[in-house]
């Protein structure tokens, strides 16, 4: 009788053992599996960051490349010409500024586009870099460039606000029927010039630091995202033309990371 009871309190420590060391395994397998669910979910989040970001970029070159081709373009070389009719009247003397003034005005009245307001470009924003944060070590300048061109776009359209508040002035002043002091008119043609020249200026740096996030993105989402759905940005025949024709920031581009495949 008491060999059998022992037998019994054995056979049920194993069976309590060999129970609780399966559920032990079954629980630490079930850990292992949500853990790598949650990796699974984790990168999907990532790529989906990294895939918003390229449409975004995609977005605003494609933005900046109508306003280019169709405005600015066209209004670069009337802003180089200002902006050298207005060198040339502070470079002349005052008592024979007159003159000077009078050519600018004459040369600015055979213009098109200097006195044209601009639209401003619609920006699409990136998202936020929370999302892919956890790429840093792997891209440490993505962020840089995201920063970098998301300036140039609230500057540009800052600046179209005000030079066209400027030329609102400048036709209110002007169509007054008493005519516009030569000392306004320099005012005017220089800070519509200067605001010009930003304009411009700023497009390419927007360009050229959205090129650098699209090619960063590339070279780590073809290597490392093989199998998964990702979006590619192309360059179609406008946006290529639109582009700078030369490396604007070729330390900035120094800072590209490349992936083994």
């Amino acid at each position: 009788m008491s060999s059998e009871f022992w037998l019994g309190v054995l056979q049920t420590g194993i069976g309590s053992g060999l129970g609780f060391m399966f559920g032990i395994g079954a629980f630490h397998y079930q850990l292992h599996k949500q853990s790598n669910k949650e990796k699974k979910e984790d990168w999907r989040a990532i790529l989906d960051a990294l895939n918003r970001l390229t449409m975004s970029a995609g977005a605003n070159i494609e933005a900046l490349a109508n306003s280019k081709r169709q405005l600015i373009d066209d209004l670069k070389p009337e802003v180089e010409t200002m902006k050298r009719a207005v060198s040339e009247c502070y470079d002349t003397p005052l008592a024979e500024r007159k003159s000077k003034i009078l050519s600018l005005i004459s040369t600015s009245e055979a213009l098109r586009h200097f006195y044209m307001s601009l639209p401003k470009n619609s920006v699409m924003p990136p998202p936020d870099f929370s999302e892919y944060s956890s790429l840093g070590k792997n891209m440490p300048a993505l962020t840089l460039f995201v920063h970098r061109a998301m300036g140039m776009m609230v500057e540009i359209n800052d600046q179209i606000d005000s030079r066209n508040t400027l030329i609102a002035e400048h036709s209110r002043e002007n169509g007054t029927g008493e005519g516009m002091t030569a000392e306004h008119v320099v005012y005017y043609t220089t800070m519509l010039a200067d605001k010009g020249e930003a304009i411009y200026e700023h497009t390419d740096f927007a360009l050229d630091f959205w090129r650098l996030v699209i090619d960063q993105v590339k070279a780590y989402i073809t290597a490392k995202a093989k199998g998964e759905h990702y979006l590619a940005f192309e360059f179609v025949p406008m946006a290529e033309k639109a582009m700078p024709k030369e490396e604007l920031f070729p330390l900035m581009r120094g800072q590209l990371v490349s992936f083994d495949g």
